[in-house]
């Protein structure tokens, strides 16, 4: 009797160590399989977390080049602007510069013919002025226009009048009301009045010349005033338009940090959970490591 039961206590403690071994390989398979998922999960998660950085560091390349491009276009924008300011003040120079050289050279030639000539009639160069009042305020300019035809004309009577008189330097000018000095001895009148309508038509050319480029150098300032103006707007709207995109594409770029961040710490939290279970397996493991090394000392014992 007491030889059946000890047969059937061992045959028990032999049936339970089967099924504890059994258990034990289930768990440890269990665990082999949940360890092999978590490196999986662990790696498909750094895999992504290593696309999604690289993603997001060459999305922020790309809207750094597209801010630094249009930083650079607004530096060449304002670039263009200096220039055409400094085009536009050195036009106004060297109008002014012009407009001075102009009545200079006006008054000086008025004033050698006056000096030169001043038996003759020069009424019609009064009024002839380019004081600083008469400077157009706008960009095209208004000279007063020089009436030479008849001007030449009323001293060419004149000259021929005095043709008349026979080519003497001792002859008095008698019908003259002013009494002049005689001409240089040894220079006939004809060559003295050809000399004279020389210089006058050579001061009408000179005036005339002068005009030209006066109205010229005013056309450039108002050409360069036009291409400033259209420049300026040009920078206005491309400033406006540059800020609009910077400030847009900041908030993209939040969005975009803020998004891999959240997935990051997602990503985290979920590999934080499995190292969890990892470790709770782990001790599982060897929980039943000891009970299964326990039943076997009290199998050798019994």
């Amino acid at each position: 009797m007491v030889h059946m039961d000890d047969e059937e206590r061992i045959r028990e403690s032999f049936v339970a160590f089967l099924e504890l071994g059994h258990y034990l390989y289930a768990h440890a398979e269990a665990m082999n399989l949940h360890k092999a998922e978590a490196s999986k999960a662990i790696q498909e998660a750094q895999a992504e977390v290593e696309h999604l950085r690289e993603a997001h560091s060459a999305e922020v390349r790309c809207l750094q080049e597209e801010l630094w491009k249009e930083e650079q276009t607004s530096v060449e924008l304002k670039a263009a602007l200096t220039l055409e300011e400094n085009k536009q003040k050195k036009a106004e120079e060297e109008v002014g510069v012009e407009r001075e050289w102009a009545v200079e050279a006006f008054k000086s030639s008025k004033g050698r013919m006056a000096e030169r000539f001043f038996e003759l009639d020069l009424s019609f160069l009064i009024g002839e002025s380019f004081d600083d009042e008469a400077r157009p305020s706008t960009t095209t300019i208004d000279l007063p226009s020089v009436e030479l035809p008849a001007a030449t004309s009323k001293l060419e009577q004149e000259l021929e009048t005095a043709e008349a008189v026979p080519s003497s330097s001792t002859v008095p000018l008698l019908e003259s009301p002013i009494d002049v000095e005689p001409l240089p001895q040894g220079i006939p009148l004809k060559v003295f009045n050809r000399k004279l309508k020389k210089e006058v038509h050579h001061l009408s050319k000179k005036l005339k010349k002068t005009e030209d480029e006066l109205q010229k150098s005013y056309k450039n300032y108002a050409d360069a005033a036009i291409e400033i103006n259209h420049l300026r707007q040009a920078y206005k709207k491309d400033f406006k338009e540059y800020t609009k995109k910077k400030n847009h594409l900041k908030v993209e770029l939040e969005k975009i940090m803020k998004h891999a961040s959240e997935k990051s710490w997602a990503l985290t939290a979920k590999i934080s959970s499995l190292k969890v279970e990892h470790n709770a397996a782990k001790e599982k493991i060897q929980l039943l490591k000891g009970s299964s090394a326990w039943s076997s000392s009290w199998e050798e014992y019994g």
